[in-house]
């Protein structure tokens, strides 16, 4: 379980380790932008895959970058298109190719 502000605590019986990855239409798209998935819709399979793309950074909790990628997707209203701003985003050097 993680115990911070973000997380709402419904899965503590559950090792976060062993969460997939929640997708929406931001995740999903972001994750596309990132290669983090293959798959040409979004599914249990691309979350899965997302979920072991994450894994390779953080194994012990692959899920904790749900929010911040998400928060990007509907603050900054991110579809991979280049807009005034994207050069300050943190993800400039993998969608500004």
């Amino acid at each position: 379980m993680r115990d911070d502000e973000v997380d709402t605590g419904l899965w503590k019986s559950i090792d976060k380790s062993k969460l997939i990855v929640p997708i929406d239409v931001h995740m999903g798209r972001l994750c596309k932008i990132l290669d983090l998935y293959k798959r040409k819709v979004v599914s249990l399979r691309a979350a899965i895959e997302i979920t072991e793309s994450f894994a390779e950074i953080e194994p012990d909790d692959p899920v904790k970058y749900d929010f911040a990628l998400s928060r990007i997707g509907i603050v900054e209203d991110c579809n991979g298109q280049y807009k005034n701003g994207c050069e300050l985003c943190e993800l400039a050097q993998f969608c500004l190719r």
